[in-house]
């Protein structure tokens, strides 16, 4: 069996620093939420903030991001893997048939799905407000909200 070795390389930020992830954002090239990355100067949409141990903040994309935080993975991994939620989430719930409610802090999605055999199946899906604020701050515009007991 061979392993492919991936070929990091430095770029604009040191990798001799340590650097923690703060925050993890999606944008859009469409909506003009996008920015340069500090580390590789490619534009990028999803936006992950990490700072050094001076307090010097950067956005780098998630590429970038995974390289420079290599030495604290688990906690890179860990947002990455809550905002991919978020984003996936997201794409069902700003489909016009999903119908979403708003209640305690959490925002529920259903929607139904038509089987082969021609029958339907309702399917549901739930994510935080305060995940959604943090990931995805736009989301309240994004989507059709009724409001929950």
């Amino acid at each position: 069996m061979c392993m492919k070795i991936k070929t990091i390389r430095q770029r604009n930020l040191p990798l001799s620093e340590h650097y923690q992830v703060l925050s993890v954002r999606h944008g859009s090239v469409l909506d003009g939420v996008c920015t340069a990355c500090d580390n590789c100067n490619k534009i990028i949409s999803h936006i992950v903030t990490v700072q050094n141990r001076k307090g010097e903040q950067f956005q780098v994309g998630l590429d970038c991001a995974k390289t420079l935080t290599f030495s604290n993975y688990s906690q890179f991994s860990i947002k990455v893997y809550i905002f991919n939620q978020v984003v996936k989430f997201m794409q069902q719930a700003i489909k016009p048939t999903t119908e979403i409610t708003l209640r305690n802090e959490c925002v529920y999605a259903q929607w139904e799905v038509t089987r082969k055999d021609g029958g339907t199946d309702t399917h549901y899906a739930s994510q935080f407000t305060s995940q959604l604020n943090e990931y995805m701050p736009d989301w309240r515009q994004k989507l059709s909200i009724h409001e929950g007991e």
